[in-house]
């Protein structure tokens, strides 16, 4: 088995907390071979997409978690899987580089996720697709529009659509100073729009990772608990992870969600849930595999390797 997996710079990844070396484990384990590129390194040629990939080893060693052969080109075809796990920001060149990926799938490369869904899908706004299951929102790019909005709602969010790991969230209420120079700051003037919801303060009580592998909610999740006084409970913001298992609700809405994303090629991802609101889709790289296979002894990872051979031997 050959796997090729699109990522951010390796030197970059904090392997206790990452879930792509979490996957890498995992295949190097069944004697996969895996190979490392990042998005600069998809070409397109005329008689396909090739990609200068290295042969990776991992390692949960101190000092030394992973070593690279040389660069070589492959054509994507080549490999039996090929995993899109670069972080956001969603900017042009990931944008591209979907682009070319998506070239790639039509010619039969199996890419988790679809690229075509990653371009379709943002994270924020795929909620949209379950109105049923949202606190009250809208997107726009318009302070007017924006700005009735909180008067009616008093207390709201606001959250940029391409961004990841809570960044550049923000909490108001209808008196807060400076809403308007806020808003038309995180709108590029009233050209980018943004999300507006209503605020959940139950948010204190934690945000819920429910992580999705084919369709299907992991039987585990993991609770980030927001640091006192911070809006965003992601663990790069401080939030402290707890084990938690999953409500009647909860299942509910994974498994609705569960339904279109496997329509949509969309094999993994992670839902976050606020207080029986649904609050993001995570499709582009979703985390927190790590900390649920410390927090309950298991290993995520296998049940999506499992997934892979499934596919690949039927």
């Amino acid at each position: 088995m050959k796997i090729a997996i699109i990522l951010d710079p390796i030197e970059s990844i904090d392997i206790k907390k990452d879930t792509s070396f979490a996957i890498m484990l995992e295949a190097q384990s069944r004697n996969w071979e895996i190979y490392y590129l990042q998005i600069t390194d998809i070409i397109q040629k005329l008689d396909g997409i090739y990609a200068n990939a290295q042969k990776i080893q991992v390692y949960e060693k101190k000092g030394m978690n992973f070593t690279t052969e040389k660069k070589t080109e492959y054509k994507l075809a080549d490999f039996d899987v090929v995993f899109m796990r670069k972080d956001p920001p969603i900017n042009m060149s990931y944008m591209f580089c979907n682009q070319l990926l998506c070239q790639a799938e039509k010619e039969g490369v199996w890419i988790i996720n679809s690229p075509q869904s990653l371009l379709s899908f943002n994270e924020k706004l795929s909620i949209l697709r379950f109105p049923q299951y949202c606190v009250k929102t809208i997107v726009s790019p318009v302070y007017k529009t924006l700005h009735n909005f909180l008067e009616q709602e008093e207390e709201v969010v606001l959250k940029p659509l391409d961004n990841m790991g809570g960044n550049f969230i923000s909490h108001v209420t209808k008196n807060s100073n400076h809403i308007k120079k806020k808003i038309l700051a995180m709108t590029c003037q009233e050209s980018v729009p943004i999300m507006m919801q209503k605020f959940i303060p139950e948010y204190t009580q934690g945000d819920k990772r429910i992580i999705m592998i084919n369709g299907h909610p992991f039987k585990h999740a993991l609770l980030r608990i927001p640091a006192p006084g911070k809006l965003c409970a992601n663990l790069v913001a401080g939030g402290t992870p707890k084990g938690a298992s999953l409500n009647e609700k909860e299942i509910l809405i994974c498994n609705d969600i569960g339904t279109v994303l496997k329509q949509n090629g969309i094999i993994f991802a992670g839902v976050d849930i606020i207080s029986g609101y649904l609050t993001e889709i995570n499709i582009t790289s979703p985390t927190c595999v790590r900390e649920i296979d410390k927090i309950f002894n298991v290993n995520v990872s296998s049940l999506l390797c499992d997934v892979i051979e499934s596919r690949l031997n039927n």
